[in-house]
């Protein structure tokens, strides 16, 4: 079955919040009706207690602003839990896929107000937070988990956000780095980036097209190597490697005219 966060509205009070079509036929399956819509936050597949669940994180409408976490079986779309998480301002958004960091955690983000928190699951799946954390909130891409860290863009704009280094243990917020550098005359950095992890080392790809190889720690978060694929505004889409090649997407027009596109780099080497 194919999952998604439709959003529809019926009425005034719900609508088809999320369906799961037959991918053979695309017939429905099942739908979910919730007072709360889309978000632009991918629907994923977990394991809870060692019970597969489907993790949405909805949204939709800004007045009120709402929305939150939604854990549903995949199998038949009956609700398992539910989790309030959105900040209460009309522009606030939910983009930050959620992710699944234990057998019984699972961490959403929320980048306007609330900032991030590590949900704790009880076998009849009650929600208790482990932690809340303010200032560890994703605009809209998804933190990396490495060892008992995570690794996130923090921020909602190109001028707040950092990449930083969190204890999943209690929240503590252990890095704080701009990760920023010059080209020739011009600043620049890594801003909203995205994550590609490959076996144990790990990419990111810039707001603004650079690609570089980081090598993470709680200590320090160091550059090994950069380099620059295009020079774009909202390069928002991960990146992703497949058999030896990288493909990347430039949302936008360049600085220098070239145009949106799907870019495929070799990196097979000989």
């Amino acid at each position: 079955n194919l999952i998604i966060n439709v959003g529809g509205k019926e009425n005034k009070t719900s609508g088809t919040c999320v369906a799961a079509l037959n991918l053979d036929d695309g017939k429905t399956v099942w739908t979910h009706e919730d007072e709360w819509g889309a978000s632009y936050a991918s629907p994923i597949i977990a394991k809870i207690h060692d019970r597969e669940v489907a993790l949405v994180l909805a949204a939709g409408e800004s007045r009120p602003a709402h929305g939150g976490l939604l854990v549903l079986d995949p199998q038949s779309g009956k609700l398992l839990s539910r989790f309030p998480w959105r900040a209460d301002i009309y522009e606030s958004v939910l983009a930050s896929t959620p992710l699944s960091i234990s057998h019984n955690q699972v961490f959403i983000s929320d980048c306007y107000e609330l900032g991030g928190v590590l949900l704790n699951f009880s076998k009849d799946f009650t929600i208790q937070p482990a932690w809340k954390k303010r200032f560890f909130g994703m605009h809209m891409m998804t933190p990396q988990k490495i060892g008992n860290y995570l690794y996130g863009f923090a921020g909602r704009n190109i001028p707040d956000t950092q990449l930083k280094c969190l204890n999943l243990e209690n929240g503590e917020i252990l890095i704080e780095d701009d990760v920023r550098w010059k080209e020739g005359q011009r600043v620049t950095g890594l801003f909203r980036g995205s994550f590609l992890q490959s076996k144990d080392r790990t990419f990111s790809l810039g707001e603004d097209g650079s690609f570089v190889e980081l090598k993470m720690t709680p200590k320090k978060i160091e550059i090994v190597q950069r380099t620059r694929l295009f020079f774009a505004k909202d390069s928002w889409t991960p990146p992703v490697l497949s058999n030896g090649l990288l493909y990347t997407v430039q949302n936008l027009k360049g600085f220098d005219g070239t145009p949106s596109r799907l870019i495929c780099y070799d990196f097979r080497g000989e």
